[in-house]
Parts: structure tokens; sequence; C-alpha cells
């Protein structure tokens, strides 16, 4: 079997067992009562990293550009914003970015009024065109590419009678099809990993998968460090009091001989980073439509915290990983672009308690000075003063 077929199959699996999780657990892996419709906690065991299982070619710069367009797209009729977190440089890439959030104003009740099961995608990209056009762009083209439906997959039939049902996946949706987005981008060299951040701006990086030519450790060796204990790793699903995200993403052993969602390297944990802020963002954009309290600033703030621990580890431990992340224009901007963008929508969200579960906890994790200090380590590479 050639390593493509191998690959392949292997995401097949993972995506079926990913759907099974997210029906058995309601979408949200986080156990807290009064949990409702909307983001929860993402893609039991994540993606699988298909696209490097022999990557031989060189780290490439293929940063995207930002479409000016964005900026007046009227259909999402909000202000172009920047992030103000104390969190970003003023005087750096993470400052720089700008993006119209979306507001939740536009009126959808035509469309959950003439709801059918059977007009299920119009309905969905309808919702999305309205309130979060990135989210129906992911979907569409997603759809168009890959060879399994995203939708289809994360929106079994039984999740398809009513509106509200529809509504109470939309974040999953976004998120599950945003990975489909990335890993079939059209025209994406082999062994690059492809992250779209908004409508016009997207970046295309080699290297940093768990193996081949540039590879990067295991994301699940993080659980070894010394912040794991902050928030310790559940066991398994279900387990209360502890990391449910770890279960699902960090699981496994790389030296084990079996190939587990913890054994993927930096590109994967990006990856996550990446479909976390869409999940805060979506949820945003659909705030009116959820009842109770989700998980949708915990994700973010979790993959913040992962995703800075795993900048520590590789400067500290493993130089090689640390020089393809730090060195690379395309991976250093990529990190930079999406610590701006996830600290605008945890800024923009800050204290409203319908989107978070454990966050105040999970906010003192994400914004630990120590582990802060390696995204300031990578702008000083980056020559921002």
């Amino acid at each position: 079997m050639s390593s493509t077929t191998s690959t392949d199959s292997r995401f097949r699996l993972t995506i079926a067992l990913t759907t099974m999780a997210l029906i058995g657990c309601g979408s949200t892996y986080e156990p807290a009562a009064g949990v409702g419709a909307g983001v929860g906690t993402q893609d039991g065991g994540g993606l699988l990293d298909g696209r490097a299982a022999s990557d031989t070619s060189p780290v490439v710069d293929t940063v995207g550009q930002q479409d000016v367009n964005v900026a007046k797209d009227t259909a999402v009729a909000g202000d172009v914003a920047s992030p103000t977190s104390a969190l970003v440089d003023p005087a750096c890439i993470d400052v720089q970015y700008q993006e119209v959030l979306p507001t939740g104003k536009q009126d959808i009740s035509d469309l959950v009024s003439g709801y059918t099961p059977a007009g299920y995608m119009s309905f969905i990209n309808t919702a999305l065109e309205r309130r979060y056009p990135l989210g129906k762009m992911l979907v569409t083209d997603a759809i168009d590419r890959a060879p399994q439906h995203c939708v289809d997959t994360f929106l079994p039939a039984s999740f398809r009678s009513s509106a509200s049902q529809v509504l109470s996946r939309m974040g999953v949706i976004v998120h599950e099809c945003g990975h489909f987005y990335d890993i079939y981008k059209k025209g994406k060299a082999f062994g690059a990993s492809h992250y779209q951040i908004t409508e016009g701006l997207g970046f295309t990086c080699t290297g940093a998968a768990n193996q081949g030519a540039k590879s990067t450790f295991a994301r699940s060796l993080i659980n070894t460090d010394k912040w794991a204990s902050a928030n310790k790793p559940c066991a398994k699903l279900g387990d209360q009091g502890c990391d449910s995200y770890a279960a699902i993403y960090l699981n496994g052993d790389p030296n084990d001989g079996k190939f587990e969602s913890g054994d993927q390297g930096f590109n994967m944990l990006f990856e996550e980073v990446v479909q976390y802020v869409n999940s805060l963002a979506e949820a945003v954009a659909f705030k009116d439509q959820i009842f109770g309290a989700t998980s949708a600033r915990d994700g973010i703030l979790t993959f913040v915290w992962y995703m800075t621990r795993y900048l520590q580890m590789a400067r500290l431990q493993y130089p090689d990983s640390y020089e393809i992340l730090s060195q690379n224009k395309c991976w250093r901007e990529a990190i930079l672009t999406v610590w701006g963008r996830a600290w605008l929508y945890l800024e923009a969200t800050k204290g409203d308690k319908k989107l978070t579960i454990k966050g105040d906890k999970l906010l003192v994790n994400a914004t630990e000075p120590d582990l802060v200090n390696e995204i300031a380590l990578l702008r000083k590479i980056q020559g921002c003063p």
C-alpha cells in the first residue's frame, strides 16, 4: 500500500470515529451542567496528518496576501477591528492583523421559519452567508474539494429535523469543514500545510509535520512539561476536573508503534488553533441561538496554551523543530497572525459567560508570562522593534 493510500485510510477512519464521538457526546466534551446549543469541543481526535507522510520538499515561504475587499463585506456589517489586548504588540504582525467582526445581528428568522430537512444545506449556506461569510466559504469549498462531504459527516440525518438542531451544530460544521478546506486546498504542494485565516488571507507552509523532511516532534509530548499540571490531562473522555481536550488531541505515545492523534506534529496542532478561532467567531455570529453556556472561548484558550507550550518545548528540547518554526518566515508569520486573531476574538468576548465553561482558569494558563514570552521571542526574530 502506498503512503498516500495508507494516510488517506487513516484519515477516513479518524473521520468515522470522530463522528461517533461527536454524536455520542452531543458536540461537547465538557461535562458541566447547563451546556446548550452552540460550539463545543470539536472533533474527537482531530484530523490525521494526510499531507506529509514522505515530505521531502524544502521549507518555502508562501505567505498569502490579505484581500483588501474583506473589510468592505457588507454581509457581516461590523467594524474593521484590530487586536487591542495587552498580549499583542502594536509594532508587529499580530496587532497589524485586521478583520471585520461578526455582529450576529443579521435576521435569520425567515430561514428558521421556512426550514425543511431536505433544504438543510441551503439553510446552512444562507445563514453563514448572512452572519459569517468565511464559514460559508470554508463549507462550500470543502464540499467541492474533499472526497468526504464535511457537513454530512458531522451533521447526521438525526440532527436535521429542525433549524434549531442544525444551528446547534453550526460551530462543529464550520470547524470541521475548515479542516477539510485546509487539507484539500487546491494547488497546495504535497507536504505543505495550508491555513485559511480570512476570505482573502491564507498561509501555505511546508514542513512541521510528524514525519518526513523538516518534521517536528509529537504534540502529545507537551504532556510531559512543567505546565501540564496546571490543567491535568483527563485519562479518558468523560472525566471531570481535568483537561478534556488533552484526552482527544494529546493522547497516545509516539514511541508505541501506533499512530494516534497526539502523534501529530506542529502543523496539525496549529491547524486546531486556526479552527478553534473559527469556532469562537461562529459562536459570536450565532450567539442569539445559544442557550446555556458553551466552551467557545475554552477551545481557543486551551490551544493558545498548547501552542506556546509547544514553542517553549521546541526551543528548549528540540532545536531542529524550533528552527523550522522560528527561522522560516511562513511559519513565523502564520503563528503571529493567528495569535493576533485569537486575541482579537478573546478580547471581544471578554467576560461573556455564555461563551465559556472553564474560562477563568484557562485564561490564567493562556496568559502565563513565561509562555507568552515565546511569542515575544518570535517577534524579535521577525525583526519587530
